[in-house]
């Protein structure tokens, strides 16, 4: 009698196994992708603050930009290309002709990065009807220019 019932929860536990792993493995893929997702946000971010500070100390637009063509960050689970004014937009404030200030005290980077169609957030999201739009990274960074008051 002892045999049969312990051979019976050896059956029990493989199908518990057997309904718990996809669930488990589902996870895992989710922390694994959440982490993807913030490092594309944060380097991205160290793009913006560095922009932004390499524009308020003088650089042109043209500048700042190709110091990341050939030296862009990795993105793992988005699309950011920074030759593309949509995706990497440099402002830089005007100079005023009559008095040769600038007109905005501000350099202002703003990055957008779309999420890449073949990454797995893309998958949840047609999966679960979510819109892309909350997995896609935009923000802006501001940064007092250096020749404001010169």
């Amino acid at each position: 009698m002892r045999k049969f019932q312990i051979g019976r929860s050896k059956g029990q536990s493989i199908v518990e196994f057997a309904l718990v792993l996809p669930l488990f493995m589902l996870f895992l893929t989710g922390i694994f992708q959440f982490g993807l997702y913030y490092a594309d946000y944060s380097a991205l971010e160290n793009v913006a603050r560095s922009s932004a500070r390499m524009a308020a100390l003088g650089k042109t637009e043209q500048e700042v930009r190709d110091s990341y063509i050939d030296d862009a960050p990795n993105m793992h689970v988005h699309v950011w290309d920074p030759d593309s004014t949509e995706d990497f937009d440099i402002t830089i404030p005007e100079v005023d002709k009559s008095t040769g200030k600038p007109v905005d005290p501000d350099v202002t980077v703003t990055i957008h990065a779309g999420l890449e169609p073949s990454s797995f957030l893309n998958y949840v999201a047609n999966v679960t009807g979510l819109s892309r739009e909350k997995f896609v990274i935009n923000f802006s960074y501001k940064m007092y220019y250096e020749n404001y008051n010169k």
